[in-house]
């Protein structure tokens, strides 16, 4: 069960009011997430693993099928763009507001913002 953490040598992420923004000041792109990811996005940045998580996801009232599916793509997406570092795992509490994740459709998305708008990511 792997863990992660923020490649903080290049991003810097904000996360408040349930939305995360991660910036690379370098390229002036940023990316935003909904309230779901935001709350994925906080517990892999907490080192939960992802086994971790992906039981907390399963344990959720009215939760697709294909839950763990939705979490290891969004995960890989940002692995993908080197957002995320592998790391040893933390024994740290996976937190899951249930009914965020039921309003968001159990959908995690990500934007990115450039010069041009912004663009839901193919998750």
């Amino acid at each position: 069960m792997p863990s992660y953490f923020l490649n903080d040598d290049v991003f810097y992420c904000d996360i408040s009011d349930n939305i995360a923004t991660i910036m690379d000041p370098s390229t002036g792109i940023s990316w935003e997430t909904n309230r779901f990811s935001a709350i994925l996005l906080e517990n892999l940045l907490n080192r939960v693993p992802t086994g971790n998580i992906t039981a907390a996801l399963k344990a959720l009232p009215n939760v697709p099928a294909d839950i763990v599916s939705r979490f290891d793509r969004f995960t890989a997406l940002l692995v993908h763009k080197k957002i995320l570092k592998e790391s040893d795992p933390l024994e740290a509490a996976c937190i899951i507001n249930a009914a965020i994740a039921a309003q968001e459709g159990f959908n995690p998305e990500l934007y990115e913002i450039n010069d041009s708008g912004r663009f839901l990511l193919d998750i």
